[in-house]
């Protein structure tokens, strides 16, 4: 009996020093990520469910994007949750498989006759962008029209309807919760390109200076394979409009 009691107590053991907490931190991005949820965003809630495969738990902090990135490139901080894959940043993060995908369009103001029909209908264009998001190669090297980078997307919108800029560029999922819940006076006033810049997957990704990354990248790959393969990640999706 001492040996099975023994046993049991190892195992149990075992498994509470496998279990991690991990701490991520990134922008707010409703409704994927943001602290004035309950759930502290779509994409947070996802992430700490596909972690739950493997017995772990992850906090979540809101910080400015470039703070975000800087600290989990240096380790304070062990996952940003919310990345679009980007090969410069290869060099310190390392990437998860895609979890979500984004779909990335252009906001016009409303009667802009404006459709997006390759890099190429951008001539001549001035078009808000977000600081340090990765928008593609192809659309950060162009030199045909201008990019104005701000701090974020409702900068972006007001200096649209002002006039300031021609377009500026979300996925469209976020721009119109954005919009609604932050400045409802102007959802009205833009519209949406019908064709996307691009379709991108949504990965979280950790420093390759973090002694845990392989590990937290290799728990939260298995876990999302789970939910593919059982099912529940195609419900989560369904149940939360996405």
């Amino acid at each position: 009996m001492k040996h099975i009691f023994l046993a049991v107590v190892l195992t149990l053991t075992t498994g509470f020093a496998l279990a991690e907490s991990y701490t991520s931190a990134e922008n707010n991005w409703p409704p994927f990520i943001s602290k004035e949820r309950a759930d502290d965003g779509v994409a947070i809630a996802l992430i700490r469910e596909i972690f739950k495969r493997s017995g772990n738990e992850m906090s979540f902090d809101e910080l400015p994007w470039s703070r975000a990135i800087d600290s989990v490139k240096t380790g304070a901080v062990d996952i940003l949750p919310g990345v679009w894959h980007n090969e410069e940043r290869t060099k310190y993060l390392i990437y998860s498989e895609p979890y979500l995908y984004n779909r990335i369009v252009f906001i016009k103001k409303k009667g802009d006759g404006f459709e997006y029909d390759g890099i190429g209908s951008l001539e001549g264009k001035k078009v808000g962008t977000v600081q340090d998001y990765n928008y593609g190669d192809e659309f950060l090297k162009a030199e045909h029209f201008k990019r104005i980078s701000t701090v974020g997307l409702i900068n972006n919108v007001r200096k649209l309807v002002n006039g300031r800029i021609d377009l500026t560029l979300e996925d469209e999922i976020v721009a119109r919760s954005d919009i609604m819940s932050k400045t409802p006076e102007l959802a009205d006033q833009v519209d949406y390109s019908k064709n996307a810049l691009s379709e991108v997957g949504l990965h979280i990704a950790c420093g390759k200076s973090n002694p845990k990354c392989p590990q937290i990248i290799e728990q939260f790959n298995k876990g999302l394979k789970a939910m593919q393969d059982d099912g529940s990640l195609a419900s989560f999706l369904k149940d939360n409009g996405l």
